[in-house]
């Protein structure tokens, strides 16, 4: 029964729907290396930023989820957007940089 299932094919008349698009796969390498070397800066940053704010402000924030619950979330919560919002300038700024070498 299940090798019935594997082998049967809905549409044996049609062509694969990819089949005759010449290019096609070239138009898709595109945007997924870019979003490659997206992804490969934006991990780097990320690391980076990580070991900088655990390095200069690890004590300080310790010292406030210790001590001061409601101040250590208020500024948790702004370190996160002002994370996403820097880095996002940041790769978008090295992005910008690559392609304009690049073409």
């Amino acid at each position: 029964m299940l090798q019935k299932l594997l082998r049967w094919n809905p549409t044996p008349d049609h062509k694969p729907l990819n089949s005759g698009c010449i290019g096609q796969g070239v138009k898709e390498k595109g945007p997924l290396i870019s979003f490659a070397i997206e992804l490969a800066v934006y991990a780097v940053i990320v690391f980076i930023y990580f070991f900088l704010v655990l390095h200069y402000l690890g004590d300080w924030i310790a010292h406030l989820y210790r001590d001061e619950r409601k101040l250590y979330a208020i500024v948790a919560l702004l370190l996160i957007v002002g994370q996403g919002i820097v880095l996002e300038m940041l790769t978008s700024a090295l992005l910008r940089i690559i392609r304009r070498g690049k073409y």
